[in-house]
């Protein structure tokens, strides 16, 4: 009973002073190349407490122990207890087995459903172990993790048979491609004691430890625990490790001398190296290793009411409407009235005859014959009106109506009597508008000439001088209907043979007189 008390708890013993993690490794310190020894990442030290409540048990149902095959193939069927096994389908890790066949590298099994089969086997001795390990390849470390089993394809030989009564070194990680650094270093050890025991009963047995070669930069170590080295070349590197006692000497068994080779690539993309970033949500990582996991929304804080602040009253804006535009009704077309103007007669020299005194006064009709209508009204005229000069310009004026007034001879009885001719009248201009909407302005009336009064001088008669104002009024009116239209030149043209008709007369009741 004591001795196996004893036994028990050195067993104990063994178990957890192999899962303590020494903070430094003094023997990695002193070494020369480019190799260290760094924490391990964030991201998975967060994830590790996940899976400290499983102890996985892991048992290998087929092949037996001992068994000889008859056929170079073996299918190997295995149970996990206490472990869930799967892979996270969008990330591709999760919790697996890692499955050695002698000296191959491992493959990972996530689905013990399925049959492993091992194919084109050599005759002779063949040897299966096996481990449950973490999404990132690290292994469980745990009584009852591991499994091992040895049997035979036809017969039996030496190599491949591992020694049950001695430590037993299985190298597992580096393997494979990598594509971010820290590169864990990670292996199994079986039946070694712990330094405790060791050192207790030297005897019995020797302590044990682990030397490490990587790209000719060798180290210690001398705990069971993963290691994080950083510094590796790109490209190809090669790792052994060599399970050895305190003085140095190899620990003799099959496998306690394994040479792995990696390949470090920073450009690789692949979900360990992400994870080693640290560049998977967390929420996403969790699902590695807990395949049920779903996210909780964390609840929002409450709001602090704040009192919102009234804004300041601005006086309303001033809005300009826009102008009403009303609508322009077409005009009125109201003709206007026909409007008399005279022509001013420019001053002759007076010709005063001896004792007489004539005095001319042309007078106006107070009631003008109406002008005639016209039942189609010419076109409108648009009447240029001119500036003021000094000498008057023509104007365009339509056509006049003419008053004709008989012309009484007046015999002055003496010399002291004045004589008033028959006036001469300018004839008046009516404007009739064009139908059509469009507005002329207003012309302008020019106030009535005043009268003018001439006295003849000795040598000349007042029928001489009606004669020559009749000549200026004729030559004035032909210039006058020059800028007029036809209607209107032909009027002026009449005119004329009106002034011209009345100075024959003027000439014959003038001879007839003098006779």
């Amino acid at each position: 009973m004591l001795a196996i008390g004893i036994t028990s708890c050195e067993q104990s013993t063994t178990i957890q002073d192999l899962s303590v993690l020494s903070v430094n490794n003094s023997a990695l310190a002193t070494t020369d190349g480019p190799l260290s020894e760094v924490n391990t990442p964030e991201s998975i030290r967060k994830l590790a407490p996940s899976l400290e409540k499983f102890q996985p048990q892991v048992q290998i149902l087929n092949p037996r122990p001992d068994e000889i095959l008859s056929d170079d193939r073996v299918t190997v069927k295995l149970q996990v207890n206490d472990l869930p096994l799967f892979k996270q389908p969008e990330l591709g890790l999760g919790n697996h087995l890692h499955v050695i066949l002698d000296k191959q590298t491992y493959q990972g099994v996530y689905d013990v459903s399925q049959p492993l089969v091992f194919k084109n086997l050599a005759a002779g001795t063949h040897s299966l172990r096996v481990f449950a390990s973490r999404p990132w390849h690290e292994s469980f470390k745990n009584e009852g993790a591991y499994a091992q089993v040895t049997f035979h394809v036809l017969t039996k030989t030496a190599e491949n048979n591992p020694d049950p009564q001695q430590p037993l070194l299985t190298y597992s990680r580096p393997a494979g491609t990598y594509g971010a650094e820290p590169i864990m270093l990670d292996y199994y050890l079986t039946n070694a004691p712990s330094h405790l025991v060791a050192n207790r009963s030297p005897a019995s047995s020797s302590d044990w430890r682990i030397r490490v070669t990587v790209n000719d930069q060798r180290f210690i170590l001398d705990r069971w625990a993963p290691v994080y080295l950083q510094g590796f070349k790109q490209g190809k590197n090669w790792v052994r490790l060599e399970l050895i006692d305190d003085q140095g000497n190899p620990r003799p068994n099959v496998y306690n001398d394994t040479v792995g080779m990696i390949t470090y690539d920073p450009q690789n993309k692949d979900t360990l190296a992400k994870l080693i970033r640290g560049e998977i949500n967390p929420i996403l990582a969790q699902t590695l290793v807990d395949p049920d996991y779903v996210a909780v929304k964390p609840t929002p804080s409450p709001i602090p009411s704040v009192t919102p602040i009234p804004a300041p009253i601005l006086p309303s804006p001033i809005v300009i409407a826009p102008p009403i535009i009303k609508p322009i009704p077409s005009p009125v077309v109201v003709p206007e009235p026909t409007i008399v103007k005279t022509l001013p007669i420019p001053s002759p020299e007076p010709v005063q005859p001896p004792n007489l005194t004539p005095i001319i006064q042309p007078s106006i009709d107070p009631a003008p014959t109406p002008a005639p209508v016209v039942s189609n009204p010419p076109p409108a005229i648009e009447i240029e009106r001119p500036v003021p000069v000094t000498k008057p310009s023509p104007i365009a004026m339509p056509t006049p109506e003419v008053v004709n007034n008989p012309i009484e001879p007046v015999v002055p009885p003496k010399p002291s009597i004045k004589i008033v001719p028959t006036p001469i009248v300018t004839p008046k201009v009516t404007i009739v508008e064009s139908p059509q909407p469009r507005q002329i302005p207003a012309p302008v009336v020019t106030p009535a000439t005043p009268t003018v009064q001439i006295e003849d001088k000795d040598e000349k008669t007042w029928q001489t001088q009606a004669s020559d104002l009749l000549k200026i009024a004729g030559v004035k009116i032909r210039a006058f209907t020059n800028t007029i239209p036809s209607k209107a030149q032909r009027f002026g043209q009449n005119v004329q043979v009106w002034a011209g008709k009345a100075i024959d007369k003027i000439q014959e009741w003038r001879t007839s007189n003098v006779e």
